[in-house]
């Protein structure tokens, strides 16, 4: 199977279990849960100087829309 293949693959599981998820739980809760596994991912493949660059650019990203 090629890379596109096993992105459309793991991105329609992933659709898939994030629209069961919201059958019964409030959006928040599961937006939390993604965001904690996408964090769990990048603190394990990235070095620490790049994912502390990740954070902070997410950080920043937050700040200017709040100020919006």
């Amino acid at each position: 199977m090629d890379e596109d293949a096993k992105f459309i693959e793991a991105h329609m599981k992933v659709n898939e279990l994030m629209t069961e998820l919201l059958e019964d739980s409030s959006p928040a809760l599961v937006a939390g849960i993604f965001q904690a596994c996408a964090t769990k991912i990048y603190k394990t493949i990235l070095t620490e100087d790049e994912f502390q660059n990740l954070m902070e650019t997410v950080s920043t990203s937050v700040d200017k829309e709040t100020l919006h």
